[in-house]
């Protein structure tokens, strides 16, 4: 507030004659522009409007007739105008497009622009056929992190002064200006991520814990052996991926089935998943609802959630089961000991699905078993 006052009666009086009435020396005029750049940055300010200022505040500095400030259109690619700024309304529009064309160039070429007098202009402009024309111009990119977003853009119109290599350089300084406060900009909502992204952990750890005190004693043990072995996974000593083979494979390891997956709260999306089953789920008249089910998903749900899971036996109408979610690895850490993924609970099956999904599995196990049993051909 102290800067502020002492420079705001000097700032009006730069700003109301660019013709050169002002006492202010050129040193005073960027002393005070850079003094109002900084300071936008500094509090903060909305990005466009840092631009604005950095584009009006460069023009008054280095005496310019305009001042345009583009920002390269990633939908339609090219440039686009962002914010221009004339003293006089009638220069608003002078030499636009052949602006625009160069300040593209400048972007391409990855490099400053500066075009002193009239002969530079040869490629760009019909120069003598103009009343109102550019006598001078320059171009700096400016941008993030290695990318190119834009370009600060200078005129002169009709004047009898030209731009010099130390007036680029100067406008350097606000393009480098215009690269920090898309630095500040962009650092500030990456505070703002890890921040929404800290909150919803924690309301997420608040979930789990107020889940927890529910669960049965049978499914916090589920859960203390998924921990176990997600502690296992840290330790010193490579391990080898395991493979479980299915039943098919001649093996004892998981049963695994195509499913649809529906969420109470997304009834009209379907996610097509693997289920995998414990094996000991194929013996006749196994308790289904204490089977421990894997279903892998890279979007695993909370714990706790309820949803209908569909299964499609060969030749029969699709089991609609409802399950519940009992141990969720959305924010841990994916290792070989533990997947992306979620172990869910069958929920009261009803006595006649539960003996359809029974039927099912041990026909299974039975058409595996009568392969196997197959007498080999002899030989003659």
């Amino acid at each position: 507030m102290f800067l502020k006052n002492i420079f705001s009666k000097d700032y009006k009086e730069i700003g109301g004659d660019r013709g050169g009435s002002s006492s202010k020396t050129p040193r005073d005029l960027e002393h005070v522009a850079l003094l109002q750049v900084s300071s936008a940055i500094k509090a903060q300010k909305h990005i466009i409007t840092i631009f604005e200022t950095i584009g009006r505040e460069a023009a008054r500095a280095l005496r310019a007739s305009r001042a345009t400030v583009y920002l390269q259109d990633e939908t339609k690619g090219g440039l686009k105008t962002q914010f221009t700024c004339s003293p006089d309304p009638a220069g608003e529009k002078v030499g636009l497009l052949e602006e625009k064309e160069i300040s593209r160039r400048t972007i391409a070429e990855k490099r400053p622009v500066l075009l002193r007098e009239a002969t530079d202009f040869a490629e760009f402009f019909k120069y003598d056929e103009r009343e109102q024309k550019i006598t001078s111009f320059m171009s700096i990119p400016f941008g993030l992190q290695g990318k190119l977003a834009g370009t600060l853009s200078l005129s002169i119109i009709n004047g009898k002064r030209t731009f010099s290599q130390s007036d680029l350089e100067l406008l350097a300084i606000f393009s480098n200006h215009a690269s920090i406060a898309m630095q500040n900009q962009h650092l500030i909502e990456e505070v703002r991520k890890a921040s929404g992204l800290r909150k919803n952990y924690e309301q997420h750890l608040d979930d789990l814990m107020g889940q927890l005190q529910s669960l049965s004693g049978e499914e916090r043990r589920r859960i203390d052996n998924h921990i176990a072995t997600f502690l296992s996974g840290f330790k010193g000593e490579k391990r080898e991926a395991k493979h479980l083979p299915t039943g098919a494979e001649g093996g004892n390891g998981a049963i695994r089935l195509v499913g649809e997956v529906t969420f109470e709260d997304t009834p009209e999306l379907t996610e097509k998943v693997q289920v995998e089953i414990e094996n000991s789920a194929r013996r006749k008249g196994a308790d289904l609802n204490r089977a421990a089910i894997f279903i892998p998903t890279a979007n695993p749900r909370d714990l706790g959630e309820q949803f209908l899971l569909k299964v499609y036996p060969a030749e029969s109408q699709p089991l609609e089961l409802p399950c519940k979610v009992i141990f969720s690895n959305k924010y841990g850490k994916e290792s070989q000991n533990l997947r992306r993924g979620m172990e869910v609970k069958f929920l009261d099956l009803p006595p006649e699905l539960e003996k359809q999904l029974g039927d099912y599995l041990h026909s299974l196990e039975s058409a595996e078993g009568e392969g196997s049993a197959k007498p080999s051909p002899s030989s003659h």
